[in-house]
């Protein structure tokens, strides 16, 4: 927004943030035309103040050398100030890292010598390129294609513009919001009007320039990411999320375009056939008021005909919203139910010792394929930890953190915690079933001819093997519905569709396990 408003500095400034503070430097793709564009300004004013023109000159004539000398002092102090904030935010994230990891570190420099080494980020995993398709089709259905076609749309528009900047049905390729199209109205009889209206064409076609450039700029980072990102094996849903602000603007921009586009077609159907029979009147009045009138209709009809454009839009994230709710909301519904139920139980002890104080014994909350859907810790109660149960995932786990957090300190008090940068599985990140006070499993609705779920088959080996005596018997405490992904059809899995659910739409149980104390 800094940049549409002309705010350099603080583009620049948060272009900076956004690179350093946040420590993913790949984001820098992002602002390289924010610098390159704030540096040609300064150039553009220092070249018009000094005398030199931007064109028509060479670098090796006078006046071209004196525009670049008038230049050369604003660009410096542009690299400088840029400098100085860079400097100042790299200072400050190196003391914050320092604080809490023990050594000067630069998260900086360790990601691009990480990702550069051979194998990198494709040990977590590739997926095809659709991947990514889907991906922008699920979060933002048609914004998503109407921000991608935005850069090719603006091009577009203006070449049209400049191969035909006389023939009239060039202003299907402008912006142009005057009443008279046509721009052939000479109420003289002597060309005066004519004239003036080329000239202010003229100024109209520069003002439109000036604007798609800006627009272009501000586009131009969302194609260099995805020519960045798309080709890249490994595929995540977050590497996206850079550009999906640039791919709302781009939308906007597409639908600005198409309702031109459209109320130029009326006008070229409907409006001058209006005003020209107003003008067989011969009456100026009428001529005025007929034209009011139809500007006042070419507004009105430019909002619903963005509003049809996007309604369908509107409906598809409404379904994909109540979709996303109702079938794919029952880990954070367990794991709510987890944390009443953990501190009701918490309280509940603790009211019952009287005399001996309470402890701070870890209690595991435990789950095996389903580790990939915690939520976060936030969701734990206080003393209670989330536990691995070994699983057909042969990846490396994460570690929890201690009173010590990333520092060198935490890898005494975590024995033999192990890391590695090559996603091998440590076997130190597991735990036994009989440690788990609570479980976390998907369970299929009918398990005839399915799998037992790895969770269940410890449960059941705890309690064949005596551990109940000790700990308890395993109980259900809650269920939630959690679509079925292979056994429902596509459209019903994506989104929301009140009509043709039943018997189409197929559910799992997200279930909550609980150790029931013997008595």
């Amino acid at each position: 927004s800094n940049q549409l408003m002309g705010n350099d500095v603080w583009a620049v400034l948060w272009g900076l943030v956004a690179v350093l503070c946040v420590g993913w430097p790949f984001c820098a793709v992002l602002f390289l035309t924010t610098g390159f564009w704030t540096v040609w300004k300064a150039w553009k004013a220092a070249s018009t103040k000094g005398g030199g023109g931007l064109g028509g000159t060479t670098p090796t004539t006078p006046i071209a050398m004196a525009s670049w000398h008038h230049a050369i002092k604003p660009i410096s102090l542009i690299l400088l100030r840029t400098s100085i904030h860079a400097i100042l935010l790299q200072s400050l994230v190196m003391i914050i890292d320092y604080h809490f990891y023990g050594r000067i570190v630069s998260p900086i420099w360790n990601i691009f010598a990480y990702n550069a080494q051979s194998g990198g980020d494709e040990l977590y995993g590739i997926e095809p390129l659709s991947y990514y398709v889907k991906n922008l089709l699920l979060n933002f259905n048609l914004v998503a294609v109407l921000g991608i076609v935005s850069g090719p749309m603006l091009v577009m528009t203006e070449v049209g513009r400049r191969m035909f900047p006389t023939w009239s049905l060039s202003m299907l390729f402008s912006n142009n919001d005057d009443d008279d199209c046509g721009g052939d109205n000479d109420d003289n009889g002597d060309g005066t009007n004519h004239n003036k209206r080329n000239n202010h064409d003229d100024d109209d076609g520069d003002a439109s320039m000036d604007t798609k450039t800006t627009a272009m700029l501000v586009l131009l980072p969302m194609y260099l990411w995805m020519a960045i990102v798309l080709p890249r094996p490994h595929k995540e849903e977050r590497f996206l999320f850079p550009i999906y602000p640039m791919l709302c603007f781009g939308a906007a921009i597409t639908v600005n375009e198409l309702v031109n586009l459209l109320l130029q077609l009326y006008h070229y159907a409907f409006r001058r056939s209006e005003t020209e029979k107003a003008e067989g009147k011969n009456d100026e009045t009428t001529t005025k008021t007929t034209t009011k009138t139809t500007s006042w209709k070419r507004r009105s009809l430019g909002f619903y005909l963005g509003m049809a454009l996007l309604f369908p839009s509107v409906l598809l994230s409404i379904s994909r919203s109540f979709a996303l709710y109702h079938y794919y909301s029952a880990p954070l519904m367990v794991y709510r139910e987890l944390f009443h139920r953990a501190s009701s139980s918490s309280k509940n002890n603790n009211d019952q010792r009287t005399t001996t104080p309470a402890t701070s014994t870890t209690t595991y909350v435990c789950t095996a394929g389903e580790w990939y859907r915690f939520p976060s810790s936030f969701f734990l109660p206080p003393n209670h930890q989330l536990g691995f149960l070994k699983s057909s995932f042969t990846g490396q786990l994460p570690q929890p953190y201690t009173e010590y957090g990333s520092r060198q300190e935490s890898l005494l008090v975590q024995g033999n915690g192990k890391f590695n940068d090559v996603n091998e599985e440590e076997m130190d990140r597991y735990v036994d079933i009989g440690q788990c006070s609570y479980v976390v499993e998907l369970v299929p609705s009918a398990r005839d001819g399915d799998t037992i779920p790895e969770s269940l088959q410890y449960m059941e080996l705890d309690e064949s093997s005596g551990g109940v005596s000790s700990a308890g018997s395993w109980t259900q405490l809650a269920s939630y519905k959690y679509l079925d992904a292979e056994s429902t059809p596509l459209l019903h899995r994506i989104l929301y569709l009140p009509f043709g659910r039943d018997g189409k739409v197929v559910h799992k149980g997200y279930n909550l396990y609980g150790r029931e104390q013997p008595i």
